[in-house]
């Protein structure tokens, strides 16, 4: 009995250590604890077929004054980086990113640079057909990503993330969600969603605060929303929380926040970890 005892403590407070060194260490004592960052959609019907077509968008344009700022640094990175995902998948994705005017008119009416976002976006769910080059058809979904973000792991498929059962696919963090990056399904509750979040632009708020506004306020919007967990394709580097920070495998890691924290960027192993194609 005694024997039992001590053994249970023994077991006990190696536990503890081992959590307290984590905690000393930084999250990456953690790394190959199991988690699902691409979850399974149990109906076969509402997955992504090979017949499903995704179109790339993200900004480009970056107006911080200060070299040292996080769009100086990694704008110019993430710019070669998506090119080098959709070389990786040889043409299986179209990707647009000239949207400096978008970004520069946002800026002129006051508003936070962010809301260029909603503008771009709608201008492609909104593209007539005869926009579309001669056999080519209108996308099924928009990937949109910021540029303080970088795809880590070139393999996974956008498909993976889709679940045609609803029209926003977005992964929550500790603030709600995180609009950096998201899938966007071209249909009538897009248009009209973005068009919502659009009559709100301003200066008092970005648009992330209206889409979780809207979101919270209307079952028609709420309903159609999917939460993925948060390593689908919003990974943090530079946090000692778990569920948020980014381990090797992940798809995508995302800067949100780290503005001017150099800190941050001090431990990319951008050649371990990026690719970039010119």
């Amino acid at each position: 009995m005694l024997l039992r005892i001590r053994k249970r403590n023994i077991t006990i407070l190696t536990i503890l250590v081992i959590l307290i060194s984590g905690l000393l260490a930084g999250p990456y004592i953690f790394v190959h604890f199991p988690r699902t960052c691409i979850p399974r959609v149990d109906d076969p019907s509402a997955r992504a077929n090979e017949n499903t077509t995704i179109t790339i968008l993200s900004g480009e344009l970056c107006n911080a004054p200060y070299s040292d700022s996080k769009c100086r640094i990694i704008g110019p990175l993430s710019y070669y980086n998506r090119r080098e995902y959709t070389n990786h998948h040889q043409g299986r994705y179209t990707l647009r990113d000239e949207f400096t005017p978008h970004f520069e008119s946002a800026i002129a009416k006051g508003y936070v640079p962010a809301w260029a976002k909603i503008t771009i976006l709608l201008e492609e769910l909104e593209r007539p057909d005869s926009e579309f080059p001669e056999g080519v058809r209108r996308p099924d979904w928009i990937f949109w990503i910021d540029t303080d973000v970088m795809i880590a792991n070139m393999d996974i498929k956008l498909e993976r993330f889709v679940d045609e059962r609803y029209s926003l696919i977005i992964t929550e963090d500790l603030n709600y969600l995180n609009a950096g990056v998201f899938l966007l399904k071209i249909d009538d509750w897009s248009r009209k969603f973005m068009r919502d979040i659009w009559s709100h632009a301003g200066n008092d708020f970005n648009e992330q605060d209206w889409i979780i506004k809207l979101i919270a306020a209307h079952s028609e919007y709420r309903d159609r929303v999917k939460y993925l967990p948060q390593c689908s394709f919003n990974s943090y580097w530079h946090t000692k929380k778990l569920y948020e920070m980014f381990r090797p495998g992940d798809f995508a890691v995302h800067w949100a926040g780290h503005n001017y924290d150099l800190a941050s960027f001090r431990d990319w192993q951008v050649l371990r970890y990026f690719k970039f194609s010119k």
